[in-house]
């Protein structure tokens, strides 16, 4: 392409700056191991954002992941499949800790604009 070309690129497609965003829900399966006759196989859920800059002339790109484990899945020598699935206690006690931290914070901050204006 010659200079000519490259102007006339640049006219028809401004450089905006606009960043696209995607949102990211896929299942993802490990790599299956055996242990004592067992074939067992990781599986996780990835959630998230991604995106770049609208023209991909920037090199602007970014990410925003958050892989959690759902559950085990375990074959039998004789074929049979079982899924366990992985519960997250502690993280569902954190979240809970977190609203009520939330909430706590709200009610504070409400009595304080309540007594400023007596």
């Amino acid at each position: 392409m010659d200079g000519q070309e490259l102007e006339a690129q640049e006219t028809a497609r401004p450089p905006e700056l606009t960043i696209a965003a995607q949102r990211l829900k896929r299942d993802v399966v490990g790599d299956e191991f055996a242990i004592g006759g067992r074939h067992i196989q990781p599986l996780a859920q990835m959630t998230g954002w991604y995106g770049s800059d609208a023209h991909a002339r920037a090199g602007v790109a970014w990410a925003w992941l958050r892989l959690r484990p759902t559950g085990v899945q375990v074959r039998e020598a004789d074929g049979q499949e079982t899924l366990v699935p992985i519960e997250d206690a502690t993280g569902a006690a954190l979240r809970g800790i977190a609203l009520v931290g939330l909430v706590t914070a709200v009610i504070c901050w409400f009595i304080m604009l309540v007594k400023r204006r007596q």
